[in-house]
């Protein structure tokens, strides 16, 4: 459960094979593994990987399909 996908490394050399040239919106959220008081670091590590192809980027903080997410602590450790 979650956002299954192989990481956002794979996601930028996937974006960078494409070439493509429209708008790109990218989505990041934490990994299910990182506790929630670290979960900003996951945010910041994507945002910075994704920025030079991402026409925007939206941050989910809340995955009601993952099992165990704290939803609400997500939110509060994401100011």
């Amino acid at each position: 459960m979650g956002f299954n996908n192989h990481g956002v490394d794979n996601l930028v050399e996937n974006v960078k094979k494409a070439h493509f040239d429209g708008v790109l919106g990218i989505n990041i959220g934490k990994n299910k593994d990182t506790p929630v008081e670290h979960g900003k670091d996951d945010y910041l590590i994507c945002m910075e990987k994704v920025y030079p192809y991402a026409g925007y980027i939206a941050i989910n903080i809340s995955s009601p399909n993952t099992p165990g997410a704290a939803h609400a602590a997500i939110r509060r450790s994401a100011g």
